[in-house]
């Protein structure tokens, strides 16, 4: 029994891709901010203003993260129940 596979045209693939690069930023920058954190902690305390600022320019990215999971028409299912987990993350960035 053969499987269906949808194709997309090059503007979606050429979005997850971009889409899957933004995501490895995401992790990167996640590692960068417990690094700063740290650095903060048993460091200097001076460091806490570098960790507050970084996150707050970082949070951009989820709202980056969303536009390109809509323009990669990802599966709700890739991304939580109907697309909840980036649309939590870019709604909690707007709160702060």
């Amino acid at each position: 029994m053969a499987t269906k596979q949808q194709t997309y045209g090059q503007f979606t693939h050429v979005m997850r891709i971009v889409y899957m690069v933004v995501v490895w930023m995401f992790i990167a920058g996640l590692f960068l901010q417990f690094f700063i954190v740290g650095l903060s902690i048993f460091i200097s305390p001076t460091w806490w203003g570098t960790h507050s600022a970084f996150g707050r320019g970082f949070a951009v990215i989820t709202l980056v993260l969303l536009l390109l999971a809509l323009a990669g028409r990802y599966p709700p299912w890739t991304s939580g129940d109907d697309g909840t987990f980036n649309t939590s993350l870019c709604l909690a960035d707007l709160a702060h």
